[in-house]
């Protein structure tokens, strides 16, 4: 998981939605009576981010129906296209999804589910980049029993010095093995239970274990030739210090280098030099 660089706070969302709905044909005059609860809805959203302790606005269905077409993407005008570019642009060069750090960045995913929050469709705070596998993992779930059930790349403070991730490296036979495990539980208080009610409900730790693999197998061709176990861990330690600066310290990748280089199997397996 990685924090995105927020859209700035004088960032005039209102005026993203007057131009949306003024491009639109169908509903253009019902959107435009819709934007006093537009504007007191957003001034809600940025004042109560990110555990958002309020009920959806009270609209009727053809309201809501309204505003959800304002970012559907096969009712999508120019100006929400435009929108999203600029959206985009503000953590341009970063092109792995946040949620997971795995899958590229595709779609948008709405942290407060359209389906029941409607006003906030094209709410730049709201929308936050994501791959496929993410937005279909999550559905419309934010919230349960335990707490908010997804971290807002936007608002959480995703780099803790806390280490909630770590990673077991083995390898059995030629079979090379990766196990992830949370150091927290989905009832802790505060950051640690919100990443793991995350990993969760994203279904994190196996897509986790089939990403680090294949990474693993491609990092191993550069360790061969290294016959000195402290060499090796050097050199798995180094990655697992950088790639913690680059994307957090609790990032599936920081987390497998810093399981790699505690493993003694694994040493074997770089100095032998059998292949998997």
């Amino acid at each position: 998981m990685m924090s995105l660089v927020p859209p700035p706070s004088d960032w005039d969302n209102v005026a993203d939605f007057d131009e949306i709905a003024a491009s639109k044909r169908k509903d253009k005059a019902l959107l435009e009576d819709l934007r006093g609860s537009i504007v007191a809805s957003y001034r809600r959203y940025r004042e109560r981010a990110p555990e958002f302790d309020f009920a959806p606005a009270s609209l009727d269905e053809e309201q809501r129906k309204a505003l959800r077409e304002c970012y559907a993407p096969n009712l999508r005008t120019n100006a929400c296209a435009s929108m999203l570019e600029r959206l985009y642009r503000l953590n341009h060069g970063r092109f792995d999804c946040p949620l997971c750090g795995i899958g590229e960045h595709t779609t948008w995913d709405h942290y407060l589910p359209q389906a029941t929050f409607p006003e906030f469709a094209v709410c730049v705070y709201n929308l936050v980049r994501s791959c496929a596998s993410c937005n279909e993992r999550r559905v419309d779930r934010w919230r349960g029993t335990q707490g908010r059930l997804i971290l807002h790349m936007y608002y959480d403070a995703i780099e803790q010095e806390e280490l909630l991730l770590e990673a077991n490296v083995n390898v059995i036979g030629q079979e090379l093995r990766v196990a992830y495990r949370l150091r927290s539980s989905a009832d802790d208080p505060g950051h640690a239970g919100r990443f793991a009610r995350h990993c969760e409900t994203l279904g994190l730790l196996s897509r986790f274990e089939r990403a680090a693999r294949a990474c693993l197998y491609d990092y191993v061709d550069d360790l061969r030739g290294h016959v000195e176990p402290a060499t090796i861990v050097a050199r798995l330690e180094r990655t697992a210090l950088l790639r913690a600066r680059r994307y957090g310290l609790n990032h599936w990748q920081p987390a497998l280098y810093r399981g790699a280089a505690t493993s003694t199997s694994f040493i074997r397996y770089i100095i032998q030099g059998t292949a998997p």
